[in-house]
């Protein structure tokens, strides 16, 4: 199976891709910043580079083509909002 995996730098997504690997698949792991991806092109992971909240739709496209399986694991979180960030009440 070809796999493409989102957040596979993450902890969820890094963690899928590594089983990915060792039951034999190839997997596309589409990361925000590949330098911190060495572990991932170490297993066998294909790395791409890409930021998901800037990227146009058209970027994932061609990696993405063939793929067996998409899983979508990238996100972003933070703990806390600034209080600048705070919604302001009519």
């Amino acid at each position: 199976m070809r796999a493409f995996v989102t957040g596979a730098a993450g902890f969820v997504g890094g963690s899928l891709a590594r089983q990915l690997v060792e039951r034999g698949d190839s997997v596309i792991a589409a990361v925000r910043d590949p330098a911190r991806a060495g572990v991932l092109a170490d297993i066998g992971c294909e790395v791409i580079g890409v930021d998901l909240a800037s990227a146009e739709a058209s970027v994932l496209q061609e990696p993405m083509q063939g793929a067996d399986a998409v899983f979508h694991l990238a996100g972003s979180y933070r703990v806390g909002i600034p209080r600048r960030e705070h919604a302001v009440e009519p």
